[in-house]
């Protein structure tokens, strides 16, 4: 199948349709859309060749996660804690960013500023969509999980794996 459109929220509310979510649910479309960089909404899109119902995949499987393990066994502050360690989000490295400029335009959430020497970004702010990273030619923008986060991933993968096997 091939998708395209001119407007990449549009594009993107219909691919996460044919797999069977919300367009809606997915940060980087609603918020888009409401800075009105596209339209994230199925009914204000036209769809043109076949319905998105005829291409639907019906069995298709989110990437599990080590956050989706724990949840319903260990309570909400804590869930809190390992989401904000286990999340990916985009970091600088300062040495190779050039100032252009370039990541802080894309950001549709406005946690991006350049200043004299660098360009930061607001984890706070941040819903990591990696527009940045994705639109730094100078590869200045990465995807990095924190340290704790990392080894709290290898610690709940490897028990997912111990439970797979006792199952």
């Amino acid at each position: 199948m091939i998708l395209a459109s001119k407007d990449a929220v549009a594009l993107d509310a219909v691919a996460t349709r044919i797999i069977g979510g919300n367009p809606l649910d997915i940060y980087t479309t609603r918020y888009s859309q409401e800075r009105g960089l596209g339209i994230g909404n199925l009914d204000d899109i036209d769809v043109v060749g076949e319905t998105i119902e005829n291409v639907m995949v019906p069995d298709f499987k989110l990437p599990g996660s080590a956050f989706a393990t724990l949840r319903g066994i260990a309570p909400g502050f804590l869930l809190r804690f390992l989401q904000d360690k286990l999340a990916v989000n985009p970091w600088v490295n300062e040495s190779s960013c050039t100032l252009c400029l370039a990541c802080e335009k894309i950001c549709p959430v406005s946690a991006v500023t350049v200043d004299d020497t660098t360009a930061r970004i607001d984890h706070r702010v941040c819903i990591a969509c990696m527009c940045c990273h994705e639109v730094c030619r100078f590869h200045a923008i990465t995807p990095r999980r924190p340290a704790v986060g990392r080894a709290i991933y290898l610690l709940v993968n490897i028990l997912r794996k111990i439970r797979a096997r006792l199952a």
